[in-house]
């Protein structure tokens, strides 16, 4: 039998290979950390239109969103760093854990959520 926490929807419309869009989505996303499920869209690692950087944050975000991580790029063209961000094991554990926006001064944001063994994922966040 499926319960809900097995469910994802999506909670934002279509994502475009931007940080802005990929900051928006973060955003649309955090009212509904409590329910650890929401879909965010494909991932636009990898699309060209973002720098290594925005990648890095934007896989991060979505891994600690507990957002499935979809590629959304040609992953036949992929270069060295788009394929080391996607494979990175610690964001894929955190990934398991919902987390949301637990505080934010101007710019900086710090989102955070659960991990096992009483730890807790914590992204650092710069949107300037």
């Amino acid at each position: 039998m499926w319960h809900l926490s097995h469910w994802n929807w999506r909670t934002t419309g279509d994502i475009k290979d931007t940080w802005d869009s990929v900051t928006s989505h973060a955003d649309q996303n955090d009212q509904w950390a409590s329910y650890a499920g929401p879909d965010l869209d494909m991932l636009e690692v990898g699309n060209r239109g973002m720098s290594t950087e925005e990648c890095r944050s934007h896989f991060s975000i979505y891994a600690l969103a507990k957002a499935p991580l979809i590629l959304g790029c040609d992953t036949r063209s992929m270069d060295k760093d788009t394929l080391e961000v996607i494979t990175n094991k610690e964001v894929i554990s955190v990934n398991q854990v919902q987390g949301k926006k637990v505080k934010k001064t101007g710019d900086l944001e710090v989102r955070a959520g659960p991990l096992s063994g009483n730890r807790i994922a914590v992204i650092l966040w710069n949107r300037g």
